[in-house]
């Protein structure tokens, strides 16, 4: 599940105050790791696209579940404000859309802003996954990566790509090399609906990966498939 802004905050200020004292500072020699921590530069492959307009406004949608939680901490006066974001977003007037939005910023909380960030994320990525085009049979497997996001986000994302997989007639195969809690087969006994290594000598993969704010278009068309995928479903596998 993802983290609380509440708790973020917590683990920062700790990390603040005693972080030089923490094994990492006293010993950077030792961090066998350090390649894949937080930087910041994006860590992944050339075929990874570059993230596209990340910076640029996307309209958000009232049915935007983390939009409809900053809604309801607005005060009377932020409302009226974001009305005139909105209808300048909808309107594609791009010099008063800019300075509406920042003057809107300029009235938020920190906690505000957060959810902001959150819902103007959720619907860009919303966006990629609805235009999403993949066509899985034109590939031989799925190659999925799980690297550093929780062990539930990550499993419940190769299982998504494990149906999409199936219901093609193709292999999907775990890339948990650098996976943060290990590897995937020492936990579950996952195989054959999901493989330790590919089984064609000469594949045509579809890459699945993500990395903060950069991911592959396979990424998104397992996201599309997976919204039509019931829990129950999903418990099976």
């Amino acid at each position: 599940s993802e983290m609380t802004r509440e708790n973020l905050r917590l683990l920062q200020q700790l990390e603040a105050r005693k972080g030089r004292g923490w094994f990492p500072e006293m010993y950077p020699q030792q961090q066998l790791l350090k390649q894949f921590a937080a930087t910041g530069k994006t860590v992944m492959s050339k075929e990874v696209p570059p993230p596209e307009d990340n910076d640029a406004f996307q309209a958000i949608s009232q049915q935007n579940p983390a939009f409809q939680q900053l809604w309801e901490t607005l005060s009377a006066s932020q409302r009226q404000v974001w009305s005139l974001v909105d209808m300048c977003s909808r309107n594609q007037e791009v010099e008063k859309l800019t300075a509406h939005l920042e003057r809107f910023s300029m009235t938020l909380s920190e906690d505000q802003r957060f959810m902001l960030h959150k819902a103007m994320l959720r619907e860009k990525v919303g966006k990629r996954v609805e235009a999403a085009d993949v066509d899985f049979s034109a590939f031989s497997c799925v190659h999925f990566w799980i690297e550093d996001r929780g062990f539930g986000s990550e499993v419940n994302n190769l299982v998504s790509a494990a149906i999409a997989c199936e219901e093609h007639g193709i292999a999907c195969v775990v890339e948990d090399e650098v996976w943060n809690s290990g590897r995937l087969h020492t936990y579950l006994q996952a195989e054959p609906l999901i493989l330790r290594r590919c089984p064609k000598q000469l594949c045509r993969p579809c890459e699945v990966r993500r990395d903060r704010r950069v991911a592959t278009p396979g990424w998104f068309a397992v996201c599309k498939h997976a919204s039509n995928v019931s829990f129950a479903r999903k418990s099976k596998y």
